[in-house]
């Protein structure tokens, strides 16, 4: 597993962070995109370059949206044009995970350009009662997910529900190969999070507002920085990657050193394999000086 930040910032575009968008690249099985906002295939294309970029398009498997809010989806129409402009609007449907308001954007965007993809309410991935059969005849939402869950390798594919607005989730995936991720999406701290993320390789959570911004945060129900760190370590997850920030903070936000050991900064474009989680903490006392002094001569220019 290889995973991509296409887009760690939040509510709009900054000079340093593009909006929400990751992308997980399985290798030989294929790859899936995590949230889709404005931008993500022009940050394919500077990571990748134009043909690769293509070709990354052309491989997904399919794309996983957490909620209706713009920074997390304005990039899908894009990503579904230019994969039915490479494929062919007679190539397999995408299938495109995400909640029931996202269903009317689609359809309404596909009306102004037919591209190929098939919505799946994210109904279909909660997990289902011990006393309900999953239905899965062909041609059932159920069914397309487990054909997704078979390509990509995955045992586990469900969302869950968070606490933002409306219909927002949190995902949760684990390999046959043996990594497990969780992505908490945009949400206040909740028990959710946590027991979804439980011994996860990898928890990336929402850092969105600094300690100075607690009431804010509580407003729009974001996490602040302390709160995510204390999700990945309440789950025992083994790394905990912080992204989509508060563009109050384009660069890096400030992590008490007693957190350094399992959580890192996910910065645009930045690739992170499974080989590297062991060293990966060991970077952010760096970058924390680096951009301290970036910062402090960015304030003596102005």
């Amino acid at each position: 597993l290889e995973i991509l930040f296409l887009g760690t910032g939040a509510a709009m575009p900054s000079k340093y962070r593009n909006v929400t968008a990751t992308y997980l690249h399985i290798f030989a099985r294929g790859g899936m995109l995590l949230d889709c906002g404005e931008g993500t295939y022009g940050q394919l294309r500077r990571r990748y370059g134009a043909a690769a970029a293509d070709a990354v398009v052309a491989g997904l498997t399919c794309v996983w949206i957490s909620h209706i809010h713009a920074d997390h989806h304005a990039g899908l129409a894009r990503i579904l044009a230019v994969r039915s402009a490479l494929l062919g609007l007679g190539a397999t449907p995408l299938p495109v995970i995400g909640p029931r308001p996202l269903r009317r954007v689609l359809a309404a965007v596909s009306q102004l350009e037919p591209m190929a993809f098939r919505y799946i309410d994210t109904s279909n991935t909660l997990p289902l009662p011990p006393d309900q059969a999953p239905d899965e005849v062909d041609g059932s939402p159920r069914a397309a997910l487990e054909a997704v869950k078979a390509e990509l390798g995955l045992e586990r594919l469900e969302s869950f529900p968070v606490v933002h607005c409306a219909h927002a989730f949190g995902l949760a995936l684990a390999s046959c190969d043996g990594w497990s991720l969780a992505l908490s999406g945009d949400t206040r701290p909740c028990a959710a999070v946590v027991t979804a993320a439980k011994d996860a390789t990898v928890l990336i959570h929402e850092d969105g507002e600094g300690y100075e911004y607690e009431q804010e945060a509580v407003a729009k129900r974001h996490s602040m920085t302390h709160e995510a760190v204390a999700a990945g370590q309440d789950a025992r997850a083994y790394r905990t990657l912080l992204s989509h920030f508060s563009q109050r903070y384009p660069k890096i936000p400030t992590i008490d050193a007693s957190f350094a050991a399992s959580t890192c900064i996910a910065f645009d474009l930045m690739s992170v394999n499974l080989q590297d989680l062991p060293t990966l903490p060991a970077v952010v006392p760096a970058l924390q000086l680096l951009f301290q002094d970036s910062e402090k001569e960015e304030a003596a220019d102005a």
